[in-house]
């Protein structure tokens, strides 16, 4: 059987080498253009690549100087069998004859290995350094070029990358040109890659989605890691590997996954051939494995057809509304339980949390910090931030140079609910945060125009009030991207938590020495608005009684004055009437004042004299009876005649 030329091989092998350094260049370029991440790790893809073709390159003319010489051997033993060519001097002359043989063989049992570990390690730490260093986060996409343009030269490059590793896999199905397998891989790894940039540049072009080149790129990252991951694995098992006489070694950086990429109609062959090479005998012809290579497409089908047509049965918990959309069109919105919907990606559902109470914590963020007492003196959280609250106007202390305002550290917890889950879902991409800022915007307005003071002590209350109405109009006003305005959300409770000044060294004590100060201010004006208090109350006490006592002399005395002037009228009538009466009745009347006991003081007592009095006159036989008691019959005084005109 006559051998292939490995000229070919090695001319392909140099043409790949030379597209892998242009295309490490020209993605190079590109990446630091327009930032794009999927460009980013396409280069370095692009660049692993080029090392596998450079070693590609090396064991094809490794391998094809060790065939010229065995040609050339052989030809000297035929020459020395037909006895035309000098016999051999010493034994040493196979040994000088085969060199390229001799480093064909130092390379695949030291550098090969060497080189499959380097490449495993380098595409680890891309991988990992790309992460640790959040560098695709750190790329800004600032595309300068056109996103047509580049859409057009990464298809341009990625048809090119396609052909190469298609026609190299294509020639590596030799046994002759076998090392072209492993750069075959690489470069359709590098196809696929490109083809993801192109994606990520029409989804970013034509508004399909938002920020799609972070994704691809992280999903290019993984794609590096696995296969990291394999050839350090390939790397340790060849340790372990039998060799077999006959059977060609498979080096460690010759992917076996990528190989499925490059022929996927060959994975079972892959898969026979793999465990063959690693356990060392026929593994692909026990019934366990033909049986499994009968069944196991037919199985893989059917499952797969099973996982997609569950996607048209939808579950919505009881605690959340779903959004249903179909072709990317809003549709109904699903109540809790089973629903059922065409298969994805024709119908796609959404689940909210809408029938749960969900909180918002504004003024900090962090775990909080574990501390025995909750004193101003001490953080509350690993990071709090600063609000600016007014100062009252009529502080005399506050120079012209100062700002009328003081920095607090307010705790708020806000407590909302999703009312409408089309307007949650259609508002924002990010509904939570813009939800977050806007009440973060209204509790910094609110608590700038409220004096510090007030707020911190009797008009906290007030203030949670305030903010929770402020918020919810805020939420119902912020004009939306789809739905007009409103978020769809209402906000149940506003708590402030807690308020106190910045923790900042000496910050505290300070404003404790000013509330201090400003106690001992107001308990001193309380005691002297007492003091006048009671000042003013007995000061309005005694005018009052003064007042009151003028009055009632006053009234006495008229009473008096009114009542003598009628007695003096009723007197002057009865004296004009009868004068010895009224006289006699007076002289009595005095008689029977005179008679009473002057140390009297009750009417009881006073009654207790005599009403009826006798009195005798000296030289007289006679008796005068005087009866003062009240007559049952009127008087013959007391009646009125008629008086001649």
């Amino acid at each position: 059987m006559a051998r292939l030329d490995r000229k070919s091989a090695e001319h392909v092998a140099v043409a790949g080498l030379v597209v892998q350094v242009i295309g490490v260049a020209f993605c190079l370029v590109i990446c630091l253009r327009t930032g794009c991440s999927c460009t980013w790790v396409l280069t370095w893809q692009v660049f692993i690549g080029a090392l596998v073709w450079t070693i590609a390159l090396i064991r094809m003319r490794q391998v094809g100087l060790a065939e010229d010489e065995q040609a050339e051997w052989e030809r000297m033993e035929a020459e020395r069998a037909a006895g035309g060519a000098r016999g051999r001097l010493f034994d040493e002359d196979e040994i000088q004859a085969f060199t390229a043989r001799n480093r064909l063989r130092l390379m695949n049992k030291y550098i090969t290995p060497i080189f499959s570990l380097v490449i495993g390690l380098g595409l680890a730490a891309i991988v990992s350094l790309t992460l640790y260093f959040h560098i695709v986060k750190g790329l800004t996409d600032t595309v300068g070029l056109s996103m047509v343009w580049m859409m057009c030269v990464f298809s341009v490059v990625t048809f090119v990358f396609f052909l190469f590793a298609k026609y190299a896999e294509g020639m590596s199905r030799h046994a002759e040109w076998r090392p072209l397998r492993a750069a075959a891989s690489f470069m359709m790894l590098n196809t696929l890659f490109a083809a993801m940039t192109v994606i990520s540049h029409g989804v970013a072009r034509f508004g399909i989605g938002d920020d799609f080149d972070d994704p691809c790129a992280y999903a290019m990252l993984g794609v590096m890691g696995v296969i990291a991951i394999e050839i350090l694995v390939n790397f340790a098992l060849d340790f372990y590997r039998p060799r077999v006489e006959g059977v060609e070694e498979r080096p460690a950086y010759d992917s076996r996954l990528l190989g499925i990429l490059v022929m996927p109609t060959g994975l079972l062959k892959t898969l026979s051939s793999t465990l063959d090479y690693q356990f060392g005998f026929k593994v692909s012809q026990t019934w366990l494995y033909r049986f499994t290579e009968q069944w196991l497409a037919p199985l893989i089908l059917f499952d797969l057809a099973t996982l997609y047509l569950l996607t048209s049965f939808v579950v919505v918990g009881p605690e959340q509304q779903g959004v249903l959309e179909r072709r990317g069109v809003f549709k109904e919105v699903l109540k809790p339980g089973i629903h059922f919907t065409l298969p994805w990606p024709i119908e796609r559902v959404y689940r909210f949390p809408a029938n749960e109470v969900k909180i918002i914590s504004l003024g900090h963020s962090g775990p909080e910090e574990e501390t025995d007492k909750l004193l101003w003196t001490n953080k509350h959280y690993e990071q709090e931030f600063n609000v600016m609250v007014a100062r009252r106007e009529t502080d005399k202390n506050v120079s012209e140079k100062e700002l009328p305002v003081n920095l607090l550290v307010a705790t708020t917890t806000v407590r909302y609910q999703i009312a409408d889950v089309r307007k949650w879902y259609y508002a924002s991409p990010e509904p939570e945060k813009l939800l977050e800022a806007l009440c973060e915007r209204e509790q910094i307005k609110y608590l700038a125009g409220v004096d510090l003071f007030e707020v911190m002590s009797t008009g906290r209350r007030k203030a949670a009030e305030k903010l929770q109405e402020k918020m919810q109009e805020a939420a119902d006003t912020v004009a939306t991207r789809q739905e007009g305005l409103g978020l769809g959300v209402k906000i149940v409770a506003v708590a402030v938590e807690g308020m106190h000044p910045p923790v900042v060294k000496d910050v505290p004590e300070a404003f404790h020495d000013v509330i201090d100060a400003l106690t001992e201010v107001e308990t001193t004006r309380l005691q002297a608005e007492q003091v006048h208090e009671q000042a003013l109350g007995s000061t309005r006490s005694e005018s009052a009684t003064i007042k009151l006592n003028a009055q009632s002399y006053y009234t006495v005395r008229v009473a008096v004055a009114e009542a003598e002037a009628k007695r003096f009228d009723a007197q002057n009538t009865a004296y004009g009437t009868s004068a010895q009466v009224f006289k006699a009745r007076e002289y009595f009347s005095a008689l029977e004042k005179g008679l009473q006991d002057p140390t009297a003081v009750t009417a009881d007592e006073k009654d207790a004299v005599p009403r009826k009095i006798v009195i005798g006159v000296k030289d007289m036989d006679q008796r005068i009876r005087i009866n003062l008691e009240d007559p049952i019959s009127s008087d013959i005084s007391q009646i009125e005649f008629n008086k001649p005109y």
